[in-house]
């Protein structure tokens, strides 16, 4: 015999496409990259009983070298990788800890621009080749609308904090991959010139770390199915006896996210209940298997066949973490613009996951418009004027405040991404078309 007969089920996928995860460049100097992991069922289709002994991935039709899988007994089951008759082993290119407790990854980073197709090949223990199937590879990259936005937002971080995380997730989540595309996310600081995410060098409790206690946001709207609270924290540096995490499951369109160790009772939404995106689920902590660290955890998969989905940002900027200017500047930063992280560690800070300004928020935004577009002081009153030897800033009136409250209304609709968006947006720009009528009327007369 020269080829075992096996049929390969691969995800994430779509008919005879296989998706990959784009990856925002680590700076504006640097290329996108792209992430690879497969999940697979393979199944024995022959009338022998075959041992699986090594899988490759290949490229047709490109030069990129033949990616080899390393396969430890736990990435696969069964762990031998012995198939009868119509019997399945199911394996993924994730990240696994071997023997040596060494992490080792199999996950697959390539430069773009992708190449076209990729081959999975299979071999067997007594035959001379492999069972190869060959796939179309297509970027996994949905509309604005079902892309997300950064769990923790701006408004909740002070000036010096990013958000750090990277594409190269330690853990597979068993042999299905469920946290191969998954993320654990920090906020750390810049501190005499070393990243920590440590409020203090002499950390020693839990709300020592900067990521303990911050609001954790629904990245996209969505709907609630499940919660799970009421689980202690870990003690930072340790972990209880069997931990049990708390977190929230939402359903975003098509994808289900979990949100993870998540403070101990500090969960605020309910089964069933629709969230928008930006509105606060619970407090970042430290419950589950942390390693005694706080952080939060994400995780996606489909709704119906809970099958691999990597997760495309957008509406933040990052820039690999070495490379911040130490002056707080903006570098070289690139905008996400619905692409995953980069595979190293990132700095990221978002533009924004509020989708209606508060009071506080709108009277900031506004403010800000004011003395970009509106400084000065005009004969309206509004702009600056000096009070008691203090320059102080005059809100807008008369038509410049429609106007500027008409921006935030545009704003706003833009991000809500609903349907009623469009109908909020042709209202407001019916009306700012009223207002600059207006303004052209009085100057006429």
């Amino acid at each position: 015999m020269s080829t075992p007969e096996l049929f390969i089920e691969p995800h994430p996928s779509q008919q005879d496409t296989i998706y990959y995860l784009p990856l925002a460049p680590e700076s504006l100097d640097h290329k996108e990259r792209l992430k690879i992991v497969i999940s697979m069922v393979i199944r024995n289709i022959g009338n022998t009983q075959i041992t699986i002994k090594d899988i490759t991935f290949s490229f047709p039709g490109s030069d990129l070298p033949t990616e080899t899988m390393e396969r430890e007994q736990d990435t696969m089951e069964p762990e031998g990788g012995m198939l009868v008759p119509d019997g399945t082993a199911t394996w993924c290119n994730g990240s696994y800890t071997n023997e040596q407790d060494q992490k080792r990854y199999n996950q697959v980073y390539l430069d773009a621009p992708a190449p076209r197709r990729i081959a999975i090949n299979v071999y067997c223990s007594g035959f001379t080749q492999p069972h190869t199937q060959v796939f179309d590879l297509m970027a996994w990259r949905p509309v604005a609308e079902h892309s997300f936005l950064m769990p923790f937002s701006v408004d909740d971080l002070d000036d010096d904090e990013y958000i750090d995380t990277s594409a190269r997730h330690w853990y597979n989540g068993g042999v299905h991959g469920l946290q191969a595309y998954g993320h654990d996310m920090r906020i750390i600081a810049r501190v005499a010139g070393e990243w920590t995410s440590k409020r203090s060098s002499s950390a020693t409790e839990n709300a020592d770390i900067r990521v303990f206690g911050r609001k954790v946001r629904a990245m996209a709207d969505g709907e609630v199915v499940e919660v799970v609270d009421g689980n202690p924290d870990n003690p930072y540096g340790s972990e209880l006896a069997d931990p049990e995490a708390n977190y929230v499951r939402v359903r975003h369109a098509t994808l289900e996210v979990k949100y993870s160790h998540l403070r101990m009772d500090s969960i605020v939404v309910a089964i069933g209940q629709t969230v928008v995106a930006g509105q606060k689920l619970g407090e970042a902590g430290n419950s589950g298997n942390t390693s005694g660290t706080p952080h939060l955890h994400l995780e996606s998969r489909t709704i119906h066949a809970h099958t691999l989905r990597g997760f495309n940002f957008r509406k933040a900027w990052q820039l690999e973490r070495s490379l911040v200017p130490t002056d707080g500047s903006p570098g070289r930063r690139v905008s996400m613009d619905r692409r995953g992280v980069c595979e190293k560690s990132a700095a990221i800070r978002p533009f924004s996951t509020r989708n209606l300004p508060t009071a506080r928020h709108a009277k900031v935004e506004i403010d800000e418009i004011v003395a970009e577009v509106f400084g000065g002081t005009s004969r309206g009153g509004d702009g600056f004027v000096i009070v008691n030897g203090k320059l102080t800033r005059v809100p807008p009136r008369g038509i410049k405040a429609e106007l500027l409250n008409a921006i935030l209304a545009l704003d706003a609709a833009d991000e809500l991404g609903k349907q009623s968006a469009a109908a909020s947006r042709s209202k407001t720009i019916e009306k700012l078309r009223d207002l600059v009528d207006g303004s052209q009327t009085a100057v006429r007369q």
